[in-house]
């Protein structure tokens, strides 16, 4: 039974992957492309009979990791129409930024070493985006850390996320003045080995809009791998203008 510490309400996750095989995570497609799309059992409720669309860009989840172009050896990309930004620790690299339907911007992260090892065959381990909350939406940041604001999303990101076939292990608050921010870890419940796998999301909500973390690892690596997607998520900076 999945374990919930969001103060008696949360839970949620991400996806799982397909290759033109079929197979659950993908391989690279070559040296310059990097793919994770979700389990093709997850990605029928999703473009099919599942969650409505609109929830899942209300919620700024990417429906597909893709990465494009090769590794930019840098610990660091700042925006510089934005001031959006992501800072990785040594031993990783971050791609050429792109946008995708639910992000105005989405970066890619890779890992030098080959650790924490990523789920399958790609070579993306996390992507960091953002997607900007239209003008007025959202009064303050008080609205937003309130308890119950918090509860109700994170009850959207359940209903959301279970759609998708996804099964929610853990679901944490982090711990912020400046967002109002949960992270989940989620298995897929169906595809090969897919309890093998283990999915983080960090979402956190500002004023402007909304900055998500993705990374998809092993359940046996995820205790020694989350320090690093937490470090990656702390290191993910919305826009400034």
């Amino acid at each position: 039974m999945a374990r919930n510490r969001v103060d008696r309400s949360s839970k949620g996750a991400a996806r799982s992957a397909r290759d033109d095989d079929e197979q659950p995570w993908p391989a690279s497609a070559g040296p310059h492309h990097d793919e994770v799309r979700w389990h093709p059992a997850v990605e029928h409720r999703v473009m099919g009979e599942g969650m409505p669309r609109g929830w899942i860009q209300a919620l700024g989840l990417s429906l597909t990791l893709t990465i494009l172009g090769p590794p930019a050896r840098s610990e660091a990309f700042t925006d510089p129409s934005t001031g959006f930004s992501v800072t990785v620790p040594a031993g990783f690299a971050l791609r050429p930024p792109r946008k995708d339907p639910n992000h105005e911007i989405l970066v890619g992260i890779v890992s030098l070493t080959g650790q924490p090892p990523v789920a399958g065959r790609s070579h993306a381990l996390c992507a960091a985006g953002f997607r900007r909350n239209p003008e007025g939406a959202v009064a303050s940041q008080a609205e937003l850390n309130a308890l119950p604001a918090l509860k109700r999303r994170v009850a959207e990101a359940r209903t959301v996320l279970a759609g998708q076939g996804l099964e929610t292990e853990t679901v944490d608050p982090i711990e912020s003045s400046a967002f109002a921010g949960f992270e989940i870890v989620s298995i897929p419940n169906s595809g090969p080995d897919h309890r093998t796998i283990r999915i983080y999301m960090a979402i956190m909500d500002r004023v402007i809009g909304r900055t998500d973390v993705v990374c998809a690892t092993t359940k046996q690596a995820l205790p020694s791998a989350l320090p690093v997607f937490r470090a990656i998520r702390d290191g993910t900076r919305p826009p400034t203008r």
